[in-house]
């Protein structure tokens, strides 16, 4: 193997970068539907079976979140790459 830093070890320890995949939908969707859509995305994403074949191509799944619990998370990674934009001086073209 070769002797290749860590991005730690070349200077940068609190680097972390992650993707990550939701599912969004319309502000004003009834609840009803949205509890169907929420209901069914559970029982996937809790399906061992379905679990499994996603992780064996690389894919790894999170248990589903509250919706309280998935908009904390993006509020973190917003304000974490709003600082990252802010400290590099980042534009769009």
């Amino acid at each position: 193997m070769l002797d290749v830093p860590t991005i730690a070890e070349s200077g940068y320890p609190d680097y972390r970068v992650s993707v990550w995949y939701g599912i969004a939908a319309p502000a004003r969707l009834p609840d009803e539907i949205a509890q169907k859509i929420s209901a069914s995305l559970d029982r996937a994403l809790n399906d061992d079976g379905f679990r499994a074949s996603l992780e064996k191509i690389g894919f790894p799944v999170f248990r589903p979140r509250s919706a309280a619990a998935i908009g904390e998370f993006i509020d973190a990674d917003r304000a974490r790459w709003s600082g990252v934009i802010k400290a590099q001086s980042i534009t769009l073209d």
